[in-house]
């Protein structure tokens, strides 16, 4: 198991990373700023307050599309022959060096990201015209806002990016974007198709894999849902989707060679 992980050879090698990447990524951290307060800002220029729910909305598309796009870089310098070389020939194991990069792509991304929110979003939301109200700042633990959900949606977005950062040699992000479009066009085609092999031509809308289904017979208007059991079972889909992709990626930096 010590071939496999080590404590301090894993300490190392994460010291290494960020020496040799802390300065862009701090320069990343200074955009990430600059883009939420520029459009949290902008905000403040409507009638209505900058509410929780908008700052929910503001949290997950900064979480979501900033995290895809970092993630996609992640492991560039195994596209470069030179430093893939140098990448490769570290006293380190496969597994070490895939956790460095999921490390940051997922649990570092993830801190800094709430945590640029919350800076920008104190500024602003104090400096809004709540019109006599108090100020309200997102709670991460409010359940009408599901912060959990936007975390498991971002753990499905990196697992997916980062299998891409890995599979694709150049153009990571581009790459994978269009891989995820393709992928999920074929699927609802593909799953509307056997949805109306089964259920005939009475299914008048396009159908979700794993939802309910609208059926039009005549003049009359129904619609399957999915049991409460099912819907349970529907929402570990994503979950083992990531844990796949998660394991699919680790494997191929095992196929990475000098």
């Amino acid at each position: 198991m010590s071939n496999q992980f080590s404590l301090p050879r894993f300490g190392r090698l994460f010291r290494k990373h960020t020496a040799e990447y802390g300065k862009s990524y701090l320069l990343g951290v200074g955009v990430l700023l600059g883009l939420l307060a520029l459009l949290m800002g902008l905000q403040t220029l409507q009638s209505k307050p900058f509410g929780p729910g908008q700052q929910a909305a503001f949290l997950g598309i900064f979480l979501i599309m900033g995290g895809a796009v970092f993630t996609s870089s992640i492991f560039a310098g195994l596209a470069e022959k030179k430093q893939g070389m140098a990448i490769l020939m570290l006293p380190a194991s496969h597994l070490e060096k895939y956790l460095v990069g999921w490390l940051y792509s997922f649990v570092v991304f993830t801190l800094v990201c709430v945590g640029c929110f919350y800076l920008v979003a104190v500024v602003i939301v104090n400096a809004d015209d709540w019109h006599g109200q108090p100020p309200q700042l997102l709670n991460l633990f409010d359940p009408e806002y599901n912060m959990g959900a936007l975390v498991l949606g971002y753990a499905f977005i990196h697992a997916i990016f980062i299998w891409g950062a890995l599979f694709f040699q150049k153009l990571h992000l581009v790459r994978t974007a269009f891989a995820v479009f393709v992928g999920a066009g074929l699927l609802l085609f593909a799953n509307f198709q056997v949805v109306k092999l089964l259920l005939g031509h009475v299914v008048s809308e396009m159908v979700l894999p794993f939802s309910g289904a609208d059926l039009a017979l005549g003049k009359e208007h129904y619609r399957l849902y999915v049991s409460p059991a099912q819907e349970k079972l529907v929402k570990l889909v994503p979950v083992a989707m990531t844990l796949l992709l998660w394991v699919a990626a680790y494997f191929r930096v095992q196929e990475k060679e000098i």
